[in-house]
């Protein structure tokens, strides 16, 4: 197994990938750059010479430079970029396959989406999660609708009842009141 290493290669000396079927936003990649820097290297493949991983970061880049824009943190200001080299693929039927992968993998996983929801519900900005606040009011929708589903399969919802030890009664009135404000029932 050949050791991986990070260099910073200069984005005209990285070929993109000949057959990348994945679309990319690349407006959108541009504002997250702009917002948390350049934060993933790109995986070049040694053997192909080509981008295995990250064309779609690549072409955003390319197209910040060529609208004028500064390098985003992570990038040099000679538009040097990191890159995760010392990776080879056997050949040309592996090196697509996992070009597939690994933007598959991502795809695949899909969402949890009440933790989604409150995880960009947290916030006060999305300007570069890939995400609008349409997006958000359709999460919502799409929450309500499965704890009304839920509801309908098991009227009255499942109800466990725990037992929390406290050390003080301090301790105990706030756990309490944080039961609370989560809309849990707690027997006093």
């Amino acid at each position: 197994m050949s050791e991986r290493r990070t260099e910073y290669i200069s984005i005209d000396e990285l070929v993109p990938a000949a057959l990348n079927p994945k679309q990319h936003d690349i407006p959108e990649l541009i504002k997250s750059f702009q917002r948390w820097g350049f934060t993933v290297p790109i995986l070049v493949c040694e053997r192909k010479g080509q981008v295995a991983a990250g064309n779609g970061r690549h072409e955003a880049l390319v197209t910040m430079r060529g609208a004028g824009m500064a390098p985003p943190d992570g990038v040099t200001v000679d538009w040097k970029v990191p890159t995760i080299s010392g990776w080879s693929s056997r050949n040309d039927d592996e090196f697509n396959s996992y070009l597939a992968a690994d933007n598959q993998h991502t795809i695949k996983g899909g969402w949890d989406n009440k933790l989604l929801y409150d995880l960009l519900n947290s916030g006060d900005d999305l300007e570069g999660t890939g995400f609008t606040l349409e997006d958000l009011d359709e999460l919502a929708k799409s929450n309500a609708r499965l704890a009304d589903d839920l509801e309908k399969d098991n009227p009255g919802g499942v109800n466990f009842d725990v037992t929390v030890e406290c050390d003080s009664s301090v301790h105990r009135q706030e756990v309490i009141a944080f039961l609370e404000t989560e809309g849990l029932k707690v027997k006093k």
